[in-house]
């Protein structure tokens, strides 16, 4: 429950430290990034359920699985934050 709390507390700070609305932004999509990997690993609202490779049987599978998500995410964020910089 510590931990829950320092990681949104984190998740604010980080948002609200911005010098201009571009870099406001880039927090933004950064957040959104971060909560949702965290989404994925802690299964928030069963939606490993709709994810085909997190859903398998098969460990290696969902090993997989996590990976593509998680990397697809990043590279989704991260083009969006290169839209942001100026």
């Amino acid at each position: 429950m510590i931990g829950a709390s320092f990681w949104y507390l984190f998740l604010i700070i980080g948002l609200f430290i911005a010098e201009g609305f571009n870099d406001f932004l880039g927090n933004i999509i950064l957040v959104v990034v971060m909560l949702s990997t965290y989404f994925i690993f802690t299964n928030y609202l069963g939606i490993k359920n709709k994810l085909p490779l997190i859903k398998s049987k098969k460990i290696a599978i969902r090993l997989v699985g996590y990976f593509i998500y998680v990397m697809c995410i990043f590279l989704i964020g991260g083009g969006l934050l290169t839209l942001t910089m100026n």
